[in-house]
């Protein structure tokens, strides 16, 4: 049976085993003897998967708690959705964002309710901007961007979200100077999926898209869609990830 061997796997698996303890609608007071002999491993390993302290989870483990406690396979291997049914009303610091799924089991709501109100996103501008860069439209405009609670929430969590203006050709055509992305800061390391990314540094933003490289955990690709850049390879301990790229906002071109 092959083994689990990933850093987030492991905190979202020890949180399970805390929550199979303590929360009712699972296995509260539950014992560490009966709770082994459920999740198939010994004691001794139970209590170091429960503190983290283990560097790899035996696949049978995760197996159980998909099929004996209804977790979600997209939320342990992803972190996306949430754990169980129903935790994300009492667990809210550890559900991702929504899937599908669960928006399809939200009941349809008035208009006015909160989901239908809008959630004003804050505007960070670049570190190299100054206050005499700013033209009277850039205040009118971009400094209150709204979006609707209900589209954020499908996201990430409304209060985690930020836009911020793209400066540079690094990016195109994809991304143009001057497009607003509307960035997630609860991503703030980069998914085995790869994607757009906003690195922060003492000077100022940096939009990059970033893939791990494969066959390491620790090096990361970031890439320029505009190929005359050079892509650069890293070790993850010298990127600092600000939040991941989600929407994007740009003004037609007039001709």
């Amino acid at each position: 049976m092959c083994n689990i061997n990933n850093n987030e796997h492991i905190k979202r698996i020890a949180w399970a085993i805390k929550a199979i303890k303590s929360d009712e609608a699972l296995d509260k007071g539950i014992n560490d003897s009966d709770l082994s002999l459920i999740l198939k491993v010994d004691k001794n390993t139970l209590v170091r998967y429960r503190k983290g302290l283990q560097n790899t989870v035996k696949s049978v483990v995760v197996g159980v708690l998909i099929n004996h406690y209804n977790f979600s396979p997209l939320w342990i291997f992803e972190g996306e959705g949430e754990p169980f049914p129903g935790a994300r009303e009492k667990y809210p610091e550890v559900c991702g964002p929504m899937t599908e799924e669960e928006m399809r089991a939200i009941p349809r709501r008035r208009r006015g309710d909160d989901l239908m109100e809008f959630v004003q996103v804050p505007f960070i501008r670049s570190k190299a901007e100054s206050d005499a860069s700013w033209s009277e439209e850039d205040r009118d405009l971009f400094v209150k961007p709204m979006f609707r609670r209900g589209w954020l929430i499908r996201l990430g969590k409304p209060e985690d979200f930020v836009v911020l203006r793209k400066t540079g050709d690094c990016m195109e055509p994809t991304l143009r100077s001057n497009d607003h992305l509307l960035v997630y800061r609860g991503d703030n390391k980069v998914s085995v999926r790869g994607g757009i990314y906003v690195l922060e540094d003492s000077k100022d933003y940096a939009v990059r898209r970033i893939q791990p490289e494969y066959g390491s955990n620790r090096m990361l690709k970031l890439m320029c869609d505009n190929k005359k850049y050079e892509t650069v390879i890293t070790d993850v301990e010298f990127v600092t990830i600000y939040g991941r790229v989600v929407w994007i906002g740009r003004q037609t071109e007039i001709f």
